[in-house]
């Protein structure tokens, strides 16, 4: 049998040896990974700075009483939404009912005195024709019925009076609208003189949501707004959204329509005022929220959130240069917008920026790019202006 020599064992050994490290080995220039990357191009994007506000009901009715009287039945809570003509309370009408029967009672009296001097009247007629009697008496006699007559119709709107005042004890609503505080409940003595009114509606089918802005912020936004006045400047600021207090946005958009001419000394801020329609009822008198002020970025570059990330309180990206080599580069962030970081320095028109695997790589380590659009990565939130 054939022996194969040791020295050709020994080669065949190193030439299998040499082949399995070539083959593990990756070629000059291959890549290790295929990752997306995204081209940073100018574009507009819309951002929002958020403000403390407050909500108020566009009108605030008191409700008082109308005639004095001790409230008998309050018949609505604070927080009910009521609707015009809806009943809120009652007071009671004994003392009211006497005066309504003393009341009747002289209207009696009065259309009796009537009658009698009519009887009067017709008794001296045929007298002084007949010359019985002198015409004084019958001059009298009508004077007297006259002034019966007047007592009477004085009665019949005293009575009229008094009855309205009954109806006057059950208190409506004059608008439809949110029960504000409650002042006095049953057992008080209330009337048209009384200090406090006995509650307070607030119509919200629109309402008013208040918020400041600092001096320099306005004077910023104002420059933007063409418009030779304040107030006109005003109304044609961008509308705003109102973020409920669970966080939450309203549905619909509001307009700015009104500001304060002056500023508060004491926090160098403006107050403004904007109106959103409220047909559901959701935003009550008294809420609180945030309004959000669109803040417009015109032709910058950005980069999604997503894919950047932080080391020593800087905020940082890999580039993708030549050849797909990665670079770790720190960036200046100018604002935020939905989604997006505003860039303002360590960036520029037309670099690659890698958008995922950030956690797979390190500098100056080679990827294969794969491009995608950054609308992918995250979405840009963009506003209407109207």
């Amino acid at each position: 049998m054939y022996k194969c020599p040791p020295f050709l064992i020994f080669v065949a050994f190193a030439i299998l040896q040499a082949c399995s490290k070539k083959k593990e080995a990756p070629a000059q220039g291959a890549y290790q990974l295929s990752l997306p990357v995204i081209t940073v191009t100018p574009a507009d994007y819309v951002g929002y700075d958020a403000f403390p506000a407050t909500v108020e009901g566009v009108r605030t009715v008191p409700v008082m009483a109308k005639v004095a009287g001790y409230i008998d039945s309050v018949w609505v809570d604070e927080g009910d939404y009521v609707r015009k003509g809806q009943r809120l309370f009652v007071q009671e009408s004994n003392a009211l009912g006497e005066s309504v029967a003393a009341a009747f009672a002289a209207i009696k009296t009065a259309k009796a005195n009537v009658e009698t001097a009519k009887i009067e009247v017709e008794r001296l007629t045929p007298l002084v024709r007949e010359k019985v009697v002198g015409p004084v008496q019958l001059l009298t006699a009508e004077a007297s019925l006259q002034a019966s007559i007047a007592t009477y119709e004085q009665a019949k709107r005293d009575y009229e009076s008094q009855l309205a005042m009954v109806d006057y004890t059950e208190v409506l609503s004059p608008v439809d609208g949110v029960v504000g505080p409650i002042t006095w409940r049953e057992g008080t003595l209330v009337g048209p003189s009384s200090t406090n009114a006995v509650m307070s509606l607030s119509a919200i089918d629109s309402v008013y949501i208040y918020f400041a802005l600092s001096e320099q912020r306005i004077l910023r936004i104002m420059n933007a707004i063409e418009g030779k006045t304040l107030n006109k400047k005003v109304q044609d600021m961008p509308r705003v959204r109102f973020e409920m207090a669970n966080g939450k946005f309203y549905g619909d958009l509001g307009d700015v329509r009104s500001t304060t001419s002056d500023v508060n000394p004491m926090t160098g801020s403006v107050r403004l005022r904007a109106t959103f329609q409220n047909p559901d009822g959701l935003l009550r008198n008294g809420s609180t929220g945030k309004i959000h002020v669109p803040k417009p970025y015109k032709q910058v570059l950005a980069v999604p959130e997503v894919v950047t990330f932080e080391t020593q309180d800087q905020k940082k990206i890999f580039v993708v240069g030549p050849q797909g080599k990665l670079e770790e580069r720190v960036i200046k962030i100018a604002g935020i917008v939905p989604g997006f970081f505003i860039v303002d320095g360590g960036l520029k028109s037309g670099e690659k920026v890698l958008a995922k695997g950030i956690i797979k790589v390190r500098p100056g380590m080679s990827i294969k790019p794969i491009p995608v659009k950054a609308d992918s990565i995250a979405k840009a939130v963009k506003t209407v202006f109207n």
